[in-house]
Formats: structure tokens, C-alpha cells, sequence
């Protein structure tokens, strides 16, 4: 054999492979929980925004808006709709589906639950939600159990975001 070859001896590859697996073993882990806050942060936000929609439609049109939840057969879903329009069709087009890339999450949700937003954007009593109670998003199935949340704050309708033990 030829001393003067160029190449990578067998030994070499398989040091080489050896450490990008116990790196790729190390960084696993912390990926998938980066990934896992990220859907978490995605579905808070979702129902947020919904909230947001509801609450500016009601002061812009100066009409009560309600914004609602329900489980089609464990799919969460949220409409925004004229507070008139109470029954609304399970099968109408108004319902959208909070799960979009949310696999593994938990929407802490009365079925059927509603916010009115009265014309004004204030918080009407007849809502399902009262004030200073979230609404939850939680991980399942994760070792350090992650929870974020929505809290109607005050009758005025202000919304913030919470998260851990401000969401009880």
C-alpha cells in the first residue's frame, strides 16, 4: 500500500461519527423542548389574537361581538360573530381550528364557552369567561409541564398573557 494516498482511515470515520452522535445525543433534548414552547407560544398567541379580533370588531362596528369555543370531537375551535348569532351551525364555516400545528397541546376550554365584547370593548356579564379568569393552553406528556394562558383582567376587556403559576 501506497503511504502517499489520500483519504480517511476507518478508525477516523468512526471517532468522527462517535462524536456527532453524542453531540446530536446532547442537543436532541433541548431542540425538542425549544420546539414543544414554540407550538405552546403559537396556540397562546392564536387565541389572543381571536380575543383581540372580537373585542376591536365590537368598538369598531359598535355592535357586541362574541368570541367562541368549542371541541369538534377534540379539535378546539374558536368563532368571532355577532353576539346575536348565539346558535351557531356545528357545521357552519365561522368555526376555525385552534390545533393548526399544535399537535400535543391541551386547550383548557368549556366547551361551548363564550366572551361577549359589548359595543364599547367592555367585558359583558352575560359571558361565559369572567374577569381575572384564564383561559389555559397546556403541554401534555412533557416532564417539566408548561402552561400558558389568557386572562380577561379587568370588565373594561384588557387581555394580557400569562404564564406557570399566574395562569391559576
Amino acid at each position: 500500500m501506497n503511504k502517499n494516498e489520500n483519504g480517511f482511515t476507518l478508525i477516523e470515520l468512526i471517532v468522527v461519527m462517535l462524536i456527532v452522535s453524542v453531540l446530536t445525543a446532547i442537543a436532541a433534548p433541548s431542540w425538542l423542548a425549544l420546539l414543544n414552547r414554540q407550538k405552546l407560544n403559537t396556540a397562546t398567541e392564536k387565541i389572543y389574537l381571536y380575543l383581540q379580533d372580537g373585542k376591536n370588531k365590537a368598538q369598531q362596528q359598535n355592535r357586541a361581538y362574541r368570541v367562541s369555543f368549542r371541541n369538534d370531537n377534540g379539535v378546539p375551535q374558536v368563532a368571532v360573530n355577532l353576539e346575536r348569532n348565539v346558535t351557531l351551525n356545528p357545521s357552519s364555516n365561522m368555526w376555525e381550528n385552534l390545533s393548526e400545528g399544535t399537535t400535543g397541546l391541551t386547550f383548557d376550554l368549556t366547551d361551548g364557552a363564550s366572551i361577549i365584547f359589548n359595543h364599547d370593548g367592555t367585558i359583558n356579564e352575560d359571558s361565559d369567561i369572567n374577569i381575572n379568569e384564564s383561559i389555559n393552553v397546556n403541554m401534555v406528556n412533557q416532564a417539566s409541564a408548561s402552561q400558558r394562558c389568557i386572562v380577561v383582567s379587568t370588565l373594561l376587556g384588557s387581555l394580557r398573557k400569562a404564564e406557570g403559576e399566574n395562569c391559576d
